[in-house]
């Protein structure tokens, strides 16, 4: 009787053309061109773009920033790298301001991100964080440092960050301030106390 039971099971998986979990490979069934279905290509999170899609550029003028980041004194020639500000449905509204310098000791960079639109911005706001990674703060800051424009491989956060939006020179104008603590070890300074930066950017 349990011989002729295990024949019939031997002979219903035969029938079923189940050869073993090492050969099964469902591109290997014989079943029509029409019946195959490719499976859906991962799709990861699309990387926080350098150019957002929907960005507007901003008009920004006279940068300022002082401080040092990774050994390197804000000194020399201040320029405002980029200065940008978009709203989409992934990354929600930004404003993104960076600065930089460069010197014979070499370049150092902060960039500013406001997690609000330009458009948005008003005299009188304020924004802190007082955390070097606060996924909820409104504004976070990289600072960044190197030889020159093409190589910064220092960077760090803050532990503490202040900004400040005021009236701008004219009436269509904003002026953005930060001061930024940076963190410090007790055998080597890997930033000053603190640094500080500001510019003036376009209404919208």
């Amino acid at each position: 009787m349990k011989k002729r039971l295990a024949l019939t099971l031997l002979s219903a998986l035969a029938l079923s053309g189940f050869t073993g979990c090492g050969d099964f490979d469902p591109w290997n069934n014989p079943e029509p061109e029409d019946r195959r279905v490719a499976p859906e290509p991962w799709e990861p999170a699309p990387p926080a773009p350098s150019v957002a899609p929907g960005t507007n550029a901003l008009e920004a003028s006279s940068p300022s920033s002082t401080g040092e980041i990774g050994g390197v004194q804000a000194l020399g020639e201040h320029v405002v790298w980029e200065a940008s500000s978009f709203t989409d449905s992934y990354y929600g509204s930004q404003t993104y301001i960076e600065l930089r310098t460069e010197s014979d000791e070499g370049v150092t960079m902060q960039g500013l991100t406001l997690h609000v639109g330009v458009a948005d911005l008003e005299p009188g706001d304020e924004f802190e964080s007082s955390s070097s990674y606060d996924p909820d703060a409104e504004v976070d800051l990289l600072g960044c440092s190197g030889d020159d424009h093409g190589f910064l491989p220092y960077d760090v956060r803050p532990d503490e960050l202040h900004v400040q939006v005021e009236e701008g020179p004219t009436e269509d104008t904003l002026l953005i301030q930060w001061q930024a603590t940076l963190p410090t070890d007790d055998f080597v300074s890997i930033g000053s106390e603190e640094c500080t930066g500001s510019v003036v950017i376009a209404r919208q």
